[in-house]
């Protein structure tokens, strides 16, 4: 569907709908952003955004959802060699 740059776990499922999908929750964090934040990123009847860092992504004020990826949800991606 999409490919997510500049994220890293946790990742969520969104009680918010845009175009019948879920909205996601990514920790947007490191590579310059000093204090990390969770962004929402909206299905556009195509696809997500690819970068959660720029509009149309915006910075949850409520992080409420259902972790997919990440220690709560019991998989975590393996480190990068």
């Amino acid at each position: 569907m999409t490919s997510i740059s500049i994220t890293r776990p946790p990742i969520k499922v969104l009680p918010t709908i845009t175009h019948d999908w879920h909205d996601l929750g990514v920790l947007v964090a490191g590579g310059g952003i000093i204090l990390g934040y969770e962004a929402r990123l909206r299905f556009n009847g195509r696809s997500y955004p690819s970068n959660p860092t720029v509009p149309p992504a915006t910075r949850l004020k409520d992080p409420a959802g259902k972790q997919v990826i990440g220690e709560e949800a019991g998989w975590m991606p393996k480190p990068a060699p």
